[in-house]
């Protein structure tokens, strides 16, 4: 049986203000909040690396939204749920892609 890959769309709240960050990556993020930050934190995109440095958010601000089956619906998904968040008055960190997966044989 073939294995199928999940999208896992997740969100990083600030600490300081009602910032959040949302983005996917191709495995459950259970058991990997830590991964996850680490992600954040060497990210090349300057504005993302700034607000990780300034929120320092932690495991317990790493959260799971939900999943899909495939990338396109997933960055559609990213995309939906940064704008319900925006319009609910959360802050909206538009960071780039950070990584498709945690291990880094498959992020390089």
């Amino acid at each position: 049986m073939a294995q199928t890959t999940c999208y896992c769309i997740y969100g990083v709240c600030g600490t300081c203000d009602s910032s959040l960050f949302v983005d996917y990556v191709t495995e459950s993020i259970q058991n990997h909040e830590m991964d996850v930050l680490q992600m954040i934190e060497h990210s090349p995109d300057q504005n993302l690396h700034a607000w990780q440095r300034y929120q320092h958010p932690g495991i317990s601000d790493v959260f799971e939204i939900e999943n899909m089956p495939t990338q396109e619906a997933a960055q559609e998904a990213v995309l939906f749920w940064r704008a319900y968040f925006s319009s609910i008055g959360e802050i909206i960190i538009n960071g780039a892609h950070v990584c498709d997966s945690f291990t880094k044989e498959k992020r390089e």
